[in-house]
């Protein structure tokens, strides 16, 4: 698999003896009523469990209170908080898969990830949260943004924790693979990069500004047709199962695969035929002057006898390049080269 990596500037240093990178198996679990839903690990926070979606949109660790009723509360998937830690009493709100929100108080628990631990955890322990949780079947949000994107909540990230307490670099990848009969298979890597699923060398790719995994896209390409301009930027994004980008982007690529919009229940799709996958054309990002190809067998979503398109706008001017680049490409977000 050809692979990724994001950082902000490379700089020579001396070397630091860190423990090995920690394996984070990550499941999907696929819903006929929500089309478009994403992979999930295992979290313990205090004496509880929860399956919460690593995002690399935003910082926060987000879970449910007791308290929290209606939009992601509402579902019978969520699980809520019951230990004892209480919120300081002064509600914040925090953004989450880029264009969602929580609302809740800020609590200190003890967070573990396989073997690594965050005794001094800062959490949002919400009252409400979007529905954009339920969608995915979690129950929360670990946030995997950079540490200065911490400045909404003033809370550091876990990963910036785990550096810290257990002596990681701060460093992960991520592992996403769609196989031939359809089961998903993911893996988050803590503190490094998993060997088993790289070919070739990481093409580095430098931040456009390090409050974010923001960077240039030198193009964007549906058959030979460009639809980027001069400043489009895009990061890769592990809560989403698709791509999504700049509106009048999005629709040049829709145009040019032929599809048409449709709302099926609650979604907007835009639905092509099943029958003409093998004539689509391929799609490619340019990054750091490297061809990044994703095929119709992956940009086409199914389900069941439905087939549409993989792009869909988002009303930003930038892309959350989600799943099926993931699934075509291994991503490593390097903080300490930088």
């Amino acid at each position: 698999m050809l692979c990724l990596r994001l950082f902000l500037a490379v700089i020579l240093a001396a070397a630091t003896t860190h423990a090995d990178p920690v394996t984070v198996p990550l499941t999907k679990n696929l819903f006929h009523e929500f089309i478009n839903t994403q992979y999930a690990g295992s979290v313990d926070i205090g004496s509880q469990s929860f399956l919460l979606v690593f995002d690399t949109s935003s910082p926060n660790v987000i879970i449910p209170s007791q308290q929290c009723i209606g939009g992601s509360c509402s579902c019978v998937s969520t699980d809520k908080y019951v230990g004892s830690k209480r919120g300081n009493g002064r509600p914040i709100t925090v953004n989450y898969f880029d264009c969602s929100s929580a609302t809740g108080n800020i609590i200190t628990e003890t967070l573990t990830i396989v073997s690594l631990n965050s005794s001094n955890q800062g959490i949002i322990l919400a009252d409400q949260i979007d529905m954009a949780i339920c969608t995915l079947a979690a129950s929360g949000v670990v946030g995997l943004a950079p540490p200065p994107a911490k400045h909404s909540s003033g809370l550091e990230t876990v990963m910036a924790n785990f550096a810290d307490q257990d002596s990681i670099p701060n460093v992960f990848s991520v592992h996403h693979a769609r196989y031939p009969d359809g089961e998903h298979f993911g893996e988050l890597i803590l503190g490094g990069s998993d060997t088993t699923y790289i070919s070739g060398n990481f093409t580095s790719v430098p931040l456009a500004d390090d409050s974010s995994w923001k960077f240039k896209l030198d193009q964007v390409l549906i058959g030979e047709t460009n639809v980027a301009d001069d400043n489009t930027l895009g990061f890769v994004d592990t809560s989403k199962a698709i791509i999504m980008g700049p509106d009048s982007q999005i629709d040049q690529i829709n145009n040019e695969i032929g599809c048409t919009s449709r709302r099926i229940g609650d979604n907007n799709l835009c639905e092509l035929s099943c029958d003409d996958t093998d004539n689509l054309p391929e799609f490619a990002f340019i990054i750091s002057g490297k061809t990044f190809n994703i095929s119709a067998e992956y940009y086409v979503q199914r389900n069941g006898d439905i087939c549409y398109s993989g792009f869909m706008p988002n009303g930003q001017d930038y892309y959350m390049i989600g799943d099926f680049f993931i699934d075509n490409y291994y991503s490593e977000f390097n903080w300490d080269e930088k």
